[in-house]
């Protein structure tokens, strides 16, 4: 679907970022210095009080860098079950 927006003021900065409802946060976001570059694929760095890992779908064991695989987080208010 295309949408329209009107112009955005130059000093608004607009960011992508990442989260579950299951973790009830943002999980990452861009850099959040102005003119940073954004990186294709990328949803930046993970934010304060986040772990994440990316493990093999079959095995869970970790992958290195650069692979496919489950991303893995945790935080300190995830919820466990849905209710």
């Amino acid at each position: 679907m295309m949408t329209m927006m009107l112009p955005i003021n130059s000093e608004v900065l607009l960011l992508q970022g990442y989260g579950m409802t299951e973790t009830c946060r943002i999980i990452s976001v861009e850099y959040l210095q102005k003119g940073h570059a954004h990186q294709f694929g990328s949803t930046g760095a993970l934010v304060s009080g986040v772990e994440a890992k990316i493990v093999d779908v079959k095995t869970m064991k970790h992958l290195p860098l650069n692979q496919l695989g489950k991303i893995c987080i945790r935080v300190p208010n995830i919820m466990e079950d849905d209710i």
